[in-house]
């Protein structure tokens, strides 16, 4: 139907589950597709299957790759249109069972990645004008659950972030459009 055709969509957590689905999605319907995962021998293999498609490796945790990343996109391609923002990860534990390394882990990769990736996306998308970024969320930021205590509150702080950028660039006149997705629960490896 080529809905997003001649778009530059960039797909975190891309190599696999609902980023990979996302990345085919958008490249039948016309765009160019960045898949961005930090398992690079997934990525590259999902990029090898669809037209046009490119592998970047990228720690979404680190906000200097999420900068080089997008300068890269840009440089390449003119532009960045589309912001895919699903990397994620769950370990499965209640509040008294979660560590301070599952807390810091899923929130660095869910939390911490989500807003490098709104920050930089935006940073190129408001001078163009226009631009979407998608972030991947979860029923479990509206219901929580027992023991997915960590993934749910970082899914509840990605409902923020994503309320909070729509509302900056409607207010600011950015021209750039900021929606979650709140899928429950899916058949995919995680």
């Amino acid at each position: 139907m080529a809905r997003v055709a001649n778009k530059v969509a960039l797909v975190t957590g891309g190599a696999s589950g609902l980023g990979l689905a996302s990345a085919r999605r958008l490249a039948e319907e016309g765009a160019t597709v960045v898949i961005a995962d930090i398992n690079r021998e997934l990525g590259e293999a999902a990029a090898s299957e669809l037209a046009g498609a490119q592998f970047e490796l990228l720690d979404v945790s680190e906000e200097a790759s999420w900068s080089a990343l997008v300068d890269r996109i840009v440089a390449q391609h003119g532009r960045l249109d589309v912001l895919l923002n699903s990397a994620g990860i769950v370990r499965l534990a209640s509040i008294e069972e979660t560590t301070e390394e599952i807390w810091r882990l899923v929130n660095a990769v869910g939390t911490d990645g989500t807003f490098y990736g709104c920050k930089h996306a935006l940073r190129v998308m408001k001078p163009a004008g226009r631009g979407s970024i998608i972030n991947m969320c979860s029923t479990a930021s509206i219901q929580g659950g027992p023991q997915i205590f960590a993934y749910a509150a970082s899914k509840s702080a990605i409902r923020g972030i994503t309320k909070s950028v729509a509302v900056l660039s409607a207010q600011s006149g950015y021209g750039v459009r900021c929606n979650s997705i709140h899928p429950g629960n899916m058949r995919t490896p995680m």
